[in-house]
């Protein structure tokens, strides 16, 4: 007996251990499903529909539940709240009769956000966004903000209205214009008004939707406004841009400032007031609320060009998401990105670099765990950038956390006339807490993409090339010091204090020295290349021959940067003036090329900041042993003095022959003496 129960209750324990819930669906939002059947019934006022699937903000009203009421001023009119009365918005539009109302509303919000940034007015493509949506649907049918922001994330946009004009009846996607600003994130609101009021105050105008019926608006006291009280779905999107808590409308007091995109000539000068007391408005709503300058190296791997919804999960608000993907070329990937769907949502990231279909392996790199309010996209920065090799694999995990939401993941599937998306094959993955990973896409059970980004360089590659005078003997340098060089780079320390951990288990055959390099950019020539300018920092070896090279002691530098023109390369080392090139770093042939030696003028000073060193060869000056930027007394008295004897790796070594001797004075610090750096600091 005791057998038999010790048996059942093993075979229980096993089912409990490999059974594993079923990824499902969330359910549709019943406010969009009314929105597709009004519109199937030929009702063509609808052009804004609501979203698709239903946030969860119980996280938002629960933390809110028991706090002071937050303090707003009675009025807060973005046409008047600039510096010195001027407006934050753009100019008023028209759609003209096309139904893509939410490109429009889309495009107020972020030049708003733009403008209140400090960066004027700018007049961005509805058409565009219209007709590159990527979706089934026709450009002027109908569309949401979900829409818009898989747009603008997947790079697509934005585009500037003198690249591509509002033409409503056009129908073909320009793909002949480069975005000249990526939009890293979205953010979408919670139904109250404080979170309306603050958003509005600290970042711009709000994409909203409401239900635009001809008999709900009104003139009041001067004032056009409008109010809904029915129980039907949105049709229409615009820009919240303020409210007056003051304004009289046919159902009470207050009202939320909108601008519309029906020209200057509806409403006062393309304005009008929502109710407070309306029942849709504030319901379906986006803001994006940061940009960046569209950089053409950067590299999303990303395979939901149309995703964010619908939202899955294992009815627990806890699951994983896993995708894999291919590097195209070397590349540092420094972020990831993915969708939240829930209020409170808590992201956790790690790259892999081998998964048997079971288990992960070889971690490359993480994140820390991001807290994530309003929902929207993401990105997440990894704790260090994570170097890719051209055709490695890895792989993305996401661990998902949101309190009280059962589905807090966002993929991208089939919708019969609305979405046609490409879904991989063997790319996407999910469990729940506790489970194993099951495969999702194209061929299995579960037709979908995984909406899971990640953000990535090209490596830039560096070939700098430099002498030393102290070691300097016919056309290359002597390696006296190869022994005595330590494996940890020396620039920690005063004056340099570089923070940077460069460290060997051995230094590699015919190296010099350590060196620590510096890029500063300008575009006001070298004698604006000042230490503030710096953007790049990194300890590397100096080999015999002058090539500047990485810790392997072959390659040259390779630098996780973003930009590429107007660099100006700074060489420091421990006992000899630093130099400065003269002209931006060369790009030949993908790499980024400079020549010390070739010609005195290649230094920024000239003669004042390098020296002949003999056939034709030029390099930096050495006797600088406090490293202070000049050669005097102290170098001698200082350092010198106190070293003569010593051998090792000794700053007084001027000569670089791992002893400090007499020839160190009289062959380079005395014939030196008096000079000083020309950097421009």
């Amino acid at each position: 007996m005791k057998i038999i129960t010790l048996n059942l209750i093993f075979t229980i324990i096993l089912a409990n251990a490999f059974s594993q819930s079923k990824l499902s669906i969330a359910p549709e939002n019943p406010e969009y499903t009314k929105f597709i059947n009004e519109y199937s019934l030929g009702h063509k006022e609808m052009q804004s529909a609501p979203a698709p699937y239903k946030l969860n903000f119980g996280q938002y009203f629960k933390t809110k539940t028991g706090l002071s009421p937050k303090s707003f001023p009675t009025v807060y009119d973005m046409r008047i709240s600039g510096p010195g009365g001027t407006s934050l918005l753009t100019s008023v539009k028209n759609q003209s009769g096309c139904g893509a109302c939410w490109a429009f509303a889309t495009c107020s919000s972020i030049e708003s956000v733009w403008k209140v940034m400090g960066l004027g007015d700018n007049d961005l493509s509805e058409n565009n966004m219209k007709n590159c949506s990527g979706f089934e649907l026709g450009p002027c049918t109908w569309g949401h903000h979900f829409m818009s922001t898989a747009y603008l994330i997947r790079g697509s946009g934005v585009i500037s209205e003198a690249d591509d004009p509002w033409v409503p009846v056009s129908q073909d996607c320009d793909v002949d214009h480069t975005p000249d600003t990526y939009i890293p994130v979205s953010r979408y609101l919670p139904e109250d008004h404080d979170a309306f009021k603050e958003t509005l105050i600290n970042s711009g105008a709000i994409y909203n939707t409401f239900r635009s019926v001809s008999e709900g608006y009104e003139w009041i006291n001067g004032h056009y406004t409008y109010c809904y009280q029915g129980g039907n779905t949105t049709t229409h999107a615009i820009a919240i841009v303020g409210w007056n808590d003051t304004i009289t409308t046919a159902c009470g007091n207050g009202a939320w400032i909108c601008k519309n995109q029906y020209s200057t000539g509806f409403g006062e000068g393309g304005y009008f007031y929502i109710s407070y007391q309306d029942t849709l408005v504030l319901k379906y709503n986006a803001i994006w609320p940061e940009r960046e300058e569209f950089d053409p190296g950067l590299n999303i791997y990303q395979y939901d060009d149309i995703g964010g919804w619908p939202f899955v999960g294992y009815e627990d608000s806890i699951a994983y998401g896993l995708i894999k993907f291919e590097a195209t070329n070397d590349q540092f990937i420094t972020k990831v990105g993915t969708y939240t769907v829930s209020f409170g949502t808590y992201l956790e990231a790690e790259i892999y670099n081998n998964f048997d279909g079971t288990n992960l392996s070889g971690l490359l790199a993480s994140s820390t765990v991001q807290y994530c309010d309003y929902p929207g996209y993401w990105q997440l920065d990894l704790d260090e950038a994570l170097k890719i090799n051209s055709g490695e694999a890895f792989f993305i995990k996401i661990k998902y956390n949101s309190p009280g939401c059962d589905y807090p993941m966002a993929i991208e599937t089939h919708e019969e006339g609305y979405t046609d998306p490409h879904i991989e094959t063997g790319k996407c993955w999910t469990k729940e807490e506790g489970g194993y990973w099951e495969v999702i896409g194209e061929g299995t059970t579960f037709v979908a993409d995984l909406c899971i980004k990640a953000y990535a360089f090209d490596i830039m590659k560096i070939d700098l090339k430099v002498m030393l005078e102290g070691p300097f003997n016919g056309n290359e340098m002597n390696t006296g010091l190869t022994t005595s060089i330590p494996l940890a780079q020396p620039y920690s320390v005063f004056p340099w204090e570089y923070q940077g951990t460069e460290t060997v288990s051995i230094v590699p055959g015919n190296i010099v020295d350590w060196v620590l390099i510096e890029l500063r950019e300008t575009t006001d020539g070298p004698s604006n290349a000042l230490s503030n300018t710096a953007i790049f920092a990194q300890a590397a070896f100096l080999k015999n021959d002058g090539s500047i090279v990485g810790l392997d002691g072959t390659n040259g530098i390779e630098a996780n940067l973003h930009t590429n023109e107007n660099l100006y390369a700074v060489i420091y080392h421990r006992n000899h003036l630093p130099v400065m090139a003269s002209s931006p770093l060369n790009k030949v042939l993908d790499i980024y090329t400079y020549d010390f030696s070739n010609n005195i003028d290649k230094a920024f000073g000239g003669a004042n900041a390098q020296k002949h060193l003999g056939n034709g060869i030029f390099g930096m000056i050495g006797g600088d042993g406090v490293a202070d930027g000049q050669i005097t007394n102290m170098d001698k008295n200082d350092i010198w003095f106190l070293q003569q004897g010593q051998t090792g790796y000794k700053e007084g070594d001027y000569n670089m022959d791992s002893t400090v001797a007499d020839p160190d004075i009289n062959n380079m610090w005395s014939p030196n003496s008096g000079q000083g750096s020309q950097l421009p600091d």
